[in-house]
């Protein structure tokens, strides 16, 4: 299958599609669609006319003119970003659900989940152009609510795409996907908490400075 095919194909029959990337893990076309989604988003979010869109209209001429000065840095940065940042943290990513599947009792391609996870965000480019041509009119609320389907899109292609690779059940594959956004969160929440216990006796004595 080619990698044309297979992009229509995780938007057309993504379960048979994603097993066959899987199967067959074309792992640089899956680094091509990272790197294309990465250096897309930075063109898009940093076109000249959607930062000025976003910044309102009380914008002043010599803030403009900084504004545009600094864009091709930002730019050169956020390229930068895209070819080799995101492949990394997708290579990561891959990683740790691969152990997580393993720890379960699942046994699988890594580099077939490294594939099929890197087409299951193919998704993610109907969000990024319609976030551009939106924010482009000022209508930034719109494609945030356009956004949010198309994320529970390549949600349930990422748990698709755990699926195949591992045989198991949908269950399972999510849980799989879930743990390491829950175990996130729950280290934040520790993190917060022992911030505000930590916080709670120096607040009381700057208090009782003040109040002396």
């Amino acid at each position: 299958m080619g990698f044309f095919k297979r992009i229509i194909g995780v938007i057309t029959n993504p379960k048979d599609t994603l097993e066959e990337i899987s199967n067959s893990a074309p792992i640089w076309q899956a680094i091509s669609i990272n790197v294309i989604l990465g250096v897309l988003s930075v063109f898009i979010t940093l076109n000249r006319n959607t930062l000025m869109a976003n910044m309102g209209p009380g914008i002043s001429p010599y803030d403009i003119e900084m504004l545009s000065s600094m864009i091709p840095m930002f730019m050169v940065m956020g390229v930068f970003f895209a070819m080799i940042v995101n492949p990394l943290f997708h290579f990561i990513e891959t990683g740790m659900y691969n152990l997580i599947s393993e720890f379960l009792g699942y046994k699988g391609s890594g580099k077939g989940l490294f594939s099929a996870l890197g087409f299951a965000s193919v998704p993610g480019i109907f969000s990024i152009i319609l976030l551009g041509i939106f924010s482009s009119i000022n209508l930034n609320i719109v494609s945030t609510i356009i956004s949010i389907p198309i994320t529970i899109w390549v949600i349930v292609l990422n748990i698709i795409a755990i699926k195949k690779t591992y045989q198991m059940g949908t269950g399972k594959a999510t849980l799989t996907y879930f743990i390491p956004i829950i175990a996130l969160i729950v280290v934040v929440g520790i993190l917060i908490i022992l911030g505000i216990i930590t916080m709670i006796p120096i607040m009381r004595e700057i208090s009782g400075q003040f109040m002396y």
